[in-house]
C-alpha cells in the first residue's frame, strides 16, 4: 500500500464561528496531513458508488483513521491549483482498521 500513497492531502474539520452581526460561518480547520492515493472514478464504479443524490467523483485510500463525513481534504496539485474533496462516504473495504477507502465529490470553485 505504501507505494501508492504518493499524494500529501491535507484533513480539515469544520468549525463554527459568527460574525460582528451573529451569522454562523464554517471556518475550516487543519487537522492532519496524510499520504493518500487519489483516484478518479469511471464507468460502472461511478454508477457503484454514487448515494443519495451526491455525485462521487473519486476515492481517496489512506491508512486508517478516525474520520467524519462532515471533513474534507484539501489538496495541492502539480500545477499548484488547490483542490478541495468533500466526503461522500468513508469504507473500511476489510473491517481489519488498516486502510479506509473514501469516496468524494470535488468541490468546484
Amino acid at each position: 500500500m505504501i507505494g501508492k500513497l504518493r499524494h500529501r492531502l491535507t484533513i480539515q474539520r469544520p468549525d463554527k464561528e459568527y460574525n460582528a452581526i451573529g451569522e454562523e460561518i464554517i471556518k475550516w480547520t487543519d487537522i492532519a496531513t496524510v499520504w493518500a492515493a487519489i483516484e478518479p472514478l469511471r464507468g460502472n464504479t461511478y454508477f457503484v458508488a454514487k448515494q443519495a443524490n451526491a455525485e462521487v467523483t473519486g476515492k481517496i485510500t489512506l491508512r486508517y483513521r478516525d474520520l467524519k463525513p462532515t471533513y474534507r481534504f484539501q489538496w495541492i496539485d502539480h500545477s499548484g491549483k488547490t483542490r478541495t474533496f468533500n466526503i461522500v462516504s468513508i469504507i473500511d473495504p476489510q473491517s481489519r482498521g488498516k486502510e479506509i477507502q473514501v469516496y468524494y465529490s470535488e468541490a468546484l470553485d
